[in-house]
C-alpha cells in the first residue's frame, strides 16, 4: 500500500505522514487502553484492524479507478 499511495501522487512525505498518523493512533490507543481498561485490549485491536482494513480498501478503490496512464 506504500507503493500504491506513492504512485497515486502522495509522494514519500505524504505516504510517511499517513503511516505515522496510523502508528501514533495505534500506539496511543494501546497505551491508553492498557492504563484505563486492560480487558478491552482485544476490542481496541479489533477496532483498529477494521479501521486499517477500511483505509486499505479505500486505497484499493482509488487504485483501481485511476487511469493506466497515470504514474
Amino acid at each position: 500500500y506504500y507503493q500504491r499511495l506513492h504512485r497515486m501522487g502522495r509522494g514519500h512525505r505524504g505516504t510517511l505522514l499517513f503511516y505515522s498518523v496510523l502508528i501514533m493512533g495505534t500506539s496511543t490507543s494501546a497505551l491508553f487502553t492498557l492504563a484505563v481498561a486492560p480487558g478491552a485490549g482485544w476490542w481496541v485491536l479489533a477496532a483498529w484492524a477494521g479501521a486499517v482494513g477500511a483505509l486499505f480498501a479505500g486505497i484499493d478503490h482509488h487504485w483501481r479507478r485511476r487511469s493506466p496512464e497515470e504514474p
